[in-house]
């Protein structure tokens, strides 16, 4: 239980959602609760950048339509991390 006290305190505050984010990173954090409400784990999500494949469909971004991606369990774990990026540019 001192461990799961630590890495709170690491943490930091909790949002409505149970989430928290690792400054600097792409990390996010849940927290388990139990009916009471206090915390009795956490969960990690660790996040990645990937390079190299905004560039074959940047292109796409200027024509103002929808994009569906399709595909495969990679390409659905890439999805996040696409739309994070695209909208990154579009703020450029």
């Amino acid at each position: 239980m001192e461990e799961l006290e630590d890495a709170q305190e690491l943490v930091g505050e909790f949002g409505a959602d149970n989430r928290a984010g690792i400054e600097g990173t792409l990390h996010r954090i849940s927290a388990i609760r139990n009916r009471k409400g206090f915390i009795v784990g956490l969960t990690c999500r660790v996040g990645r950048a990937v390079s190299g494949h905004i560039d074959m469909l940047y292109d796409l971004l200027h024509y103002g339509k929808s994009i569906l991606f399709v595909g495969r369990y990679l390409l659905l774990v890439l999805h996040t991390t696409l739309m994070l990026h695209f909208s990154s540019l579009m703020m450029i």
